[in-house]
């Protein structure tokens, strides 16, 4: 389990308040209770289905909500107890960047009702979805598999522009060379060079 490094110049002695929400925010406890919420939570968006009753959508809108409830305050505890030095690690922006999506999406649709923001929320409400990947963090061999993949993907990148090249060259060339040439009986609508797309 990954747990944040907090340094002991952060906190000093004196300060008591930011020690006890710098103990809880390090606990094994927090980390465990918040990956069982995220698992509750991604089961709780996949009930959701074509032709649902009313009931049920507020069942699922409340269930939300108390999810978000409960990150929010995973936010405040590990601010309160790391201070600005929350915002070192990756993951936690990560934490911080869907909890603040979460939370436009409930003032987009309690805060205003009078207004039509049902494609905004949808797309809100998607991104929550993200929350899934903070699983990532609690187990090791996944964050080497995708810190691996991540490492890899600029080289291959760099391989799939040279394709993307070499092929956008041929396409010019065969459209300059060929593109007058009549139909026959293997160059037809399907298999042409009259047009960029089709060589």
């Amino acid at each position: 389990m990954i747990r944040p490094k907090l340094k002991q110049k952060w906190l000093s002695p004196e300060d008591r308040f930011r020690k006890v929400f710098a103990e809880i925010s390090s606990s094994r406890f927090l980390d465990y209770f918040i990956l069982c919420c995220i698992v509750a939570n991604t089961v709780c968006l996949s009930l959701m289905y074509r032709g649902m009753s009313q009931t049920f959508i507020s069942n699922l809108a409340i269930l939300s909500n108390v999810f978000t409830v409960v990150y929010n305050m995973e936010a405040v505890i590990k601010l309160l107890g790391m201070g600005i030095h929350y915002f070192d690690d990756s993951w936690n922006n990560f934490d911080f960047f869907v909890v603040v999506v979460s939370d436009i999406g409930i003032i987009l649709s309690m805060g205003f009702p009078h207004i039509n923001f049902s494609n905004m929320i949808v797309i809100l409400r998607a991104l929550r979805l993200m929350r899934i990947f903070k699983l990532i963090k609690g187990f090791e061999h996944i964050k080497l598999i995708i810190n691996t993949v991540r490492i890899i993907m600029q080289p291959i990148l760099s391989i799939v522009v040279i394709f993307i090249l070499t092929n956008y060259v041929f396409g010019i060339i065969g459209m300059r060379l060929f593109s007058n040439l009549m139909y026959q009986e293997y160059y037809n609508e399907l298999n042409n060079f009259r047009d960029f797309f089709s060589a």
